[in-house]
């Protein structure tokens, strides 16, 4: 003889969490992508950019307060300024699908690179529109 189940006061409870969140993170699996991935491949082409200005100057390898050191840091300002930029911007900008949460904390997994990730960069991920429907 086959057993019937009949479904549990605990699953009925869970069942009510689950409908909010799950139709909160497919709609935000939105056809168009996620302003963000541009803002993530901007900051990481002006970071290298800005390295790379570095580089050629020579800065990295001079000693502070030596002739030259001054004036290569300077040259270098525009590019440390404008990755600056970009940064204000990405931190800015929420991710608003599950694909620009998942690239947003990969970066900053990379860019962080195991110290402390900056409050501009945390409270920008807990600011997305994903975190806020499922929360609400």
């Amino acid at each position: 003889m086959i057993e019937q189940h009949t479904p549990s006061r605990r699953l009925f409870l869970a069942a009510g969490p689950a409908a909010v969140v799950f139709p909160a993170l497919s709609a935000a699996a939105a056809t168009e992508p996620d302003p963000i991935l541009a803002l993530i491949a901007k900051a990481e082409e002006s970071e290298r950019t800005w390295f790379d200005a570095e580089e050629r100057s020579g800065y990295p390898y001079m000693v502070p307060n030596t002739p030259g050191y001054e004036a290569a840091w300077e040259a270098s300002a525009p590019f440390r300024d404008a990755h600056s930029d970009d940064l204000d911007r990405l931190y800015k900008t929420p991710p608003r699908t599950t694909n620009g949460m998942t690239a947003y904390i990969l970066w900053m997994r990379r860019y962080f690179d195991g110290s402390v990730p900056s409050s501009e960069a945390v409270y920008n991920l807990f600011n997305s529109p994903l975190l806020n429907r499922a929360a609400a």
